[in-house]
């Protein structure tokens, strides 16, 4: 079982194809008197820290730090209030342990396609919830492949919280 922090910067943009009478820009600007299915379809990037560890026989754990990227999608907005995001991208996960007097590093990489719901307040912060799965593409123990010792596939429930600037950039914290 892994417990896992992300923990992510984003930046989100406006799809120039939604709307032909703004100019592409790196932010998305959306006034009250807009209707909502008038609201741009937003996308972005995103990239951060992941504290995870893996529960087991060792003797000692010790969180590994890892990293995530992918891009943001909303498919579904309400406005500015409620959103539908799915946010496909690579995640590394690993641990640090001792097992018999000797002690490795296990790092995972997995391919991830979260799909969430979020929640936001106009003040900027804002929460969020959905599913996640998750594709094994590697898996280290030291200078050994252990991909076929390690479930090939995962899913979960990430829950965050997280804050968004008028200017689209962003911090949040998953877990």
């Amino acid at each position: 079982m892994f417990f896992v922090l992300l923990l992510s910067v984003q930046m989100i943009a406006q799809d120039s194809s939604m709307s032909t009478s703004q100019p592409t820009t790196t932010t998305t600007t959306t006034t009250a008197s807009e209707p909502a299915a008038a609201s741009p379809r937003r996308f972005g990037i995103y990239g951060g820290a992941n504290f995870a560890n893996i529960n087991g026989d060792a003797e000692f754990n010790e969180s590994a730090t890892g990293f995530n990227a992918g891009l943001m999608y909303c498919i579904l907005s309400t406005g500015r209030m409620l959103s539908i995001w799915v946010e496909p991208g690579y995640s590394q996960m690993g641990d640090k342990y001792s097992y018999g007097g000797s002690s490795e590093t296990v790092k995972l990489g997995y391919i991830m396609l979260p799909i969430m719901a979020r929640v936001k307040t106009r003040f900027g912060l804002y929460g969020e919830i959905g599913v996640q799965t998750q594709v094994l593409v590697s898996a280290k123990s030291g200078d050994y492949d252990i991909k076929d010792e390690i479930n090939g596939f995962d899913w979960g429930i990430p829950l965050g919280l997280g804050f968004e600037l008028k200017n689209r950039v962003g911090i949040s914290a998953r877990w």
